[in-house]
Parts: structure tokens; C-alpha cells; sequence
């Protein structure tokens, strides 16, 4: 069972510290999960199982993702990067015991080259576009003359006031695009709306080895909302602190495509980060039925079908909603966590109280129409020779 870290009846709600976008990130993606932790210190261990006998033959998703942050993190700074470079490293990697012995490593591997490289390329491409770094920015928020002011009306009620959240933390990786450089001309031939940023602007690029296109990908690839919280926060930041809008701009690379994060108008942005914090202060003071995967299956399935959920009740999607969060034989369901198990057994629970066919749409619906309005798709290379402009996708 759990184990609680803290003393509920000693904690102060009032003594909150300030959270990073990180930590914002994190209470949005599992509510339930920072309810138990931040609030009443309990902490439920993973069940970790025993010592395997076998040495494993694959790599499991969280295996994946840091041996490619890893890879890309050093990759970035070699001064004088080359192909090879790449497959060296997951030769390291390989002899260094992170992928599995023998033949099904050197399989790993075959599989990872090219995801790699291509991640790795189109980092260069976007590095070599914006050479010169930028200061940073503080992010404060809500803005301290503002931190007494009540929720926004839409934001989610309580039984009594939540506790307040501020986030305070540093919006890096800042640099000035150079207008000479053939990679800056690259990125402005697939976006041209970049062409009238100058030396002058600022562009804030990033990198993560997560996935962030929709499965399978179709005709036209698409990023997939749900992947892409992180994008969404950093940019609603960018937005509501940067000095202009040509200063917002957010060019991200992921593993398997660039993005070009276009920036919201300022009074947007800065409304929905409120909305945003009023939902983090509402997880603290009560676990939230929100499972994004789920909520996001909810929001989705009603755009699809057209739906003005203000107009009439429409039907539940149950089947889709059930996949999302009890499972399939193919995907485990969000239900499995050990948090939200132990708070919604099954969808039943989960619906039993409205709150999240009433609370999804005010906090995943901007997600949605935010990553089909502000987002556009530069996809990677299905191998590093194909051509090195594939099509971009608004």
C-alpha cells in the first residue's frame, strides 16, 4: 500500500511552493496522482516485481525515451557532428550494457539508427537556423499583483477554496535566428511565415525524444494532442511573457517530426493559464476524475461528430472512453496506475459523479483546437536519405 511521507494535519496550504511548468505539466497529466503525493504525502510504489533470470530482449517505453534524451543530449554537442557519429554512440550505448547482449541489441539498434539519426538531423537544422542564444525569460504566474485575484468563472468549483498554485520558472533556450543561414532559409521555405522574423526576434527551440504524430499516420501527419502537454504549456508561457508575438515563436523537435509552434494572442494565453492553475489548485484539494487520455477521448469523439455539447446531452462515447481508460489486449488503459485505480476502479467509477463529462472540454477542449490551429508538422525523413525538405503539414 502507500506510504505517507507527511503529516496531513501539520501541512500548511498556504505554504505551497512555487511550481515549475514541469511540475504544472505533471499535475494536468495525473491529477489523481498529485492529489495523493503534494497533498497528503502518500506515495504508492510501483510493484517492481522480482530480479528477471533473462536478460530482456526489448527496450520498454521509458527505456526508449532515455536512451534517446541521452543520445540526443550528447549528440548536440559534438562540434563537428557526422553520420557515423550517431551509430558510434549506439555502439557505446550497446557495449555499455543499455541495450540488450547479442543479437536482439544489434536488432535494437538497426531500429533506433534511423529514428536517431533523423532527430538528430533536423536538431542540427534548427541549431545551425538559430545560432545565437537569447537571455531567458522569467515566468511568473499569475503575475504577482494578481496572485489574491479570485478563479475565472469557468474555472472548476470546489467545496471549499482550493489551495492557490504559482509557477515560477526560467523559459530557456532562447536564440536569434540568422536570416543568412541555409538552414533558416530551409525552415522558412517549408513555414515562409518565419521570413519576416529577423536577427532582431527571438525563437525558443527545444528537443524531446517523444513521440508526437498520430497513429497511424495517414495521408496527411498530423501531431497528436495528447503528446503534446509539454508543447502547450512552454507555449502558452512563451506567449504570455515574450516581448511580441514575433518573439514566441516555439520550434520543437521531437522524435519523429518538427514542429512549428505558431504563439496565441497574450490575453489568450494568459487566460488559459489560469484556467489551467485553478485546475492544478483543484487537484491538490481533491482527486479529480480527469485522466487526459480518457478526457481527451471524450473531447475528440464529440469534435468529430460535430457535437455542441451547450445545445444537448449527446451520447457517451463508452467504447472509446472504455479502451482509454480500462484497456485493451493491445494498450494498457490509464486505470491500471495503481492512483487512479485505487480512486476509479473502472469507467463506472470514473463517470459516477459527472465530473468528467462536465470538467473535460474546459480543460482539454483548448488543447484540441490550440494543436489543430497552432501546430504545424514538418515530418522527419522515413530514412536519413530521403529528400531533406519532406512536405510540411499545417
Amino acid at each position: 500500500e502507500g506510504k505517507n511521507t507527511s503529516n496531513p494535519g501539520e501541512a500548511d496550504p498556504a505554504a505551497t511552493p512555487p511550481w515549475t511548468l514541469r511540475d504544472l505539466a505533471e499535475s494536468l497529466r495525473h491529477p489523481v496522482r498529485t492529489h495523493f503525493r503534494r497533498r497528503l504525502g502518500i506515495h504508492f510504489d510501483a510493484d517492481e516485481g522480482d530480479t528477471p533470470d533473462e536478460e530482456p530482449f526489448a527496450l520498454d517505453g521509458l527505456q526508449r525515451h532515455a536512451l534517446l534524451r541521452d543520445a540526443l543530449d550528447e549528440l548536440a554537442t559534438d562540434p563537428h557532428p557526422q553520420p557515423a557519429t550517431v551509430q558510434a554512440w549506439l555502439h557505446r550505448a550497446h557495449r555499455a550494457g543499455r541495450l540488450p547482449l547479442g543479437a536482439p541489441g544489434q536488432w535494437l539498434q538497426a531500429q533506433l539508427l534511423p529514428t536517431l539519426t533523423q532527430a538528430w538531423t533536423a536538431w542540427q537544422r534548427v541549431s545551425q537556423a538559430s545560432p545565437q542564444a537569447a537571455e531567458r525569460l522569467a515566468l511568473h504566474w499569475p503575475p504577482a499583483p494578481s496572485l489574491s485575484a479570485p478563479s475565472a468563472p469557468s474555472a472548476p468549483s470546489a467545496r471549499s477554496a482550493p489551495q492557490s498554485v504559482t509557477v515560477l520558472d526560467w523559459i530557456d533556450g532562447l536564440h536569434h535566428p540568422d536570416p543568412a543561414s541555409p538552414a533558416w532559409a530551409a525552415l522558412c521555405a517549408t513555414w515562409p511565415e518565419l521570413s519576416v522574423l529577423g536577427a532582431q526576434h527571438t525563437v525558443c527551440r527545444w528537443r524531446d525524444p517523444s513521440r508526437v504524430l498520430k497513429q497511424p499516420l495517414g495521408k496527411t501527419p498530423k501531431a497528436d494532442p495528447a503528446r503534446l502537454l509539454t508543447v502547450w504549456l512552454r507555449s502558452l508561457a512563451l506567449s504570455a511573457t515574450a516581448a511580441t508575438p514575433q518573439h514566441a515563436h516555439l520550434l520543437w523537435v521531437a522524435q519523429d517530426a518538427t514542429l512549428l509552434v505558431r504563439p496565441l494572442p497574450r490575453p489568450e494565453a494568459e487566460h488559459t493559464l489560469d484556467r489551467l492553475l485553478a485546475h492544478a489548485a483543484q487537484a491538490q484539494h481533491a482527486p479529480l476524475p480527469l485522466p487526459p487520455r480518457t478526457a481527451l477521448a471524450l473531447v475528440q469523439a464529440r469534435a468529430e461528430a460535430g457535437e455542441d455539447p451547450g445545445t444537448h446531452a449527446p451520447p457517451l462515447p463508452l467504447a472509446r472512453l472504455r479502451t482509454a481508460y480500462e484497456g485493451s489486449p493491445d494498450l494498457p488503459g490509464e486505470g491500471q496506475d495503481p492512483y487512479w485505480s485505487r480512486c476509479y476502479p473502472d469507467l463506472d467509477a470514473l463517470l459516477a459523479d459527472g465530473q468528467l463529462v462536465a470538467l473535460a472540454p474546459g480543460l482539454w477542449g483548448p488543447l484540441v483546437d490550440w494543436a489543430q490551429q497552432q501546430v504545424a508538422v514538418w515530418p522527419h525523413a522515413p530514412n536519413p536519405d530521403d529528400a531533406d525538405a519532406p512536405e510540411a503539414h499545417a
